[in-house]
């Protein structure tokens, strides 16, 4: 059964002026299975953060059902949830540990749940720093220990790897896959295309406000790609796409990547071979994740 299902999603805004209304989020569906690390996908304006508002009930939705935990009743079943946005929000003055402990108490949390929580994002030795010394990655490693203190079964992220360096992106991105690991349900929304392919299982892209994929990373990303090197690349390209089996063919750093819907490579070999192109170098090659969210949303 889908921990988070959502069926028909719409969200309308009107502007009060003109009574001109605008679709942010446009009849989307999708479900989330527990235990998945499920990344939600899509340019600027999207639709992404809509839909996490929705989801949180800080934004009310047009139309359409949300289940949480298989019950449309949300506001116990949102008790099983921890967020955080973008921008984490605590006191500048206040410690790390003071900030933290304002929300324990708030959640009615024992001190020894703080001080374990400051352990797993690494923030222990320093929880007496005010927050407004921290780095920012240690700002989001913090925002992260609010969002995880209640011990919730999901865990949404907007944008949680967002402005860091690299060392801040690869302890961001351990302690999710240890949250997966643990059987937690993450849904996190993220501009940063290879560290997603690295940490979710699952994607779903919207674009416009609209759903235009779903699937796990692997599926999404094991599509039947080609690499193809030949002394004229013009001439391979055209070759490539009077085949009959090619869904796409594109030039990227000197080679002809062609994206095919049936045959194999040696089908291939041969027709190229039939239109006077001999290749220098033929293999299977892998779409990342950016290269199909990039052909989904162009």
């Amino acid at each position: 059964m889908p921990i988070i299902e959502v069926n028909n999603l719409t969200k309308v805004y009107t502007n009060l002026i003109s009574r001109k209304q605008k679709r942010a989020v446009d009849n989307i569906s999708f479900s989330v299975e527990q235990g998945q690390i499920f990344g939600f996908l899509g340019p600027n304006g999207s639709g992404k953060t809509t839909t996490i508002g929705m989801l949180l009930d800080i934004i009310n939705r047009t139309s359409g059902d949300i289940r949480l935990f298989g019950d449309t009743h949300l506001n116990a079943a949102r008790k099983r949830i921890g967020a955080t946005l973008e921008t984490p929000n605590f006191y500048p003055y206040l410690s790390g540990y003071d900030n933290l402990r304002i929300v324990a108490k708030i959640k009615n949390i024992g001190e020894a749940r703080v001080q374990e929580i400051l352990g797993i994002v690494k923030l222990a030795d320093r929880q007496k720093d005010a927050f407004k010394a921290y780095s920012l990655g240690m700002k989001q490693r913090l925002s992260l220990a609010s969002a995880m203190l209640s011990d919730p079964d999901i865990i949404i992220l907007d944008e949680p790897a967002n402005g860091l360096d690299p060392e801040g992106i690869r302890e961001i991105r351990e302690i999710i896959k240890a949250l997966g690991r643990e059987g937690k349900t993450v849904f996190l929304s993220s501009h940063l295309l290879d560290e997603v392919e690295q940490t979710c299982t699952h994607v779903a892209v919207i674009k416009n406000g609209k759903l235009v994929k779903q699937g796990s990373v692997q599926e999404l990303t094991s599509r039947n790609i080609a690499r193809l090197e030949a002394d004229n690349t013009d001439m391979l390209r055209t070759a490539v796409r009077s085949y009959d089996g090619a869904l796409s063919a594109d030039v990227r750093d000197g080679a002809v990547f062609v994206a095919l819907k049936g045959g194999n490579l040696s089908d291939l070999n041969r027709h190229l071979a039939g239109q006077g192109v001999y290749v220098s170098h033929l293999s299977e090659a892998r779409q990342s994740l950016e290269e199909v969210f990039i052909e989904l949303t162009s």
